[in-house]
């Protein structure tokens, strides 16, 4: 799942975070990506996307 907030207060007020979850359904594994969307990501999604992918 995607998702993305903004900040609400703080040093990093305003900023946009955003997620990746997942769930292997097979294992009792989960877990979430996050990065700032601007400064970490560049505004895209595919970095996140791209890690994702290879987690395996």
């Amino acid at each position: 799942m995607e998702y993305a907030y903004t900040v609400p207060t703080g040093q990093q007020a305003g900023q946009v975070v955003a997620a990746i979850w997942y769930a292997d359904p097979l294992e009792p594994v989960a877990g979430v990506f996050l990065a700032y969307w601007t400064d970490g990501l560049g505004s895209s999604w595919e970095p996140l996307r791209d890690f994702w992918r290879q987690r395996d």
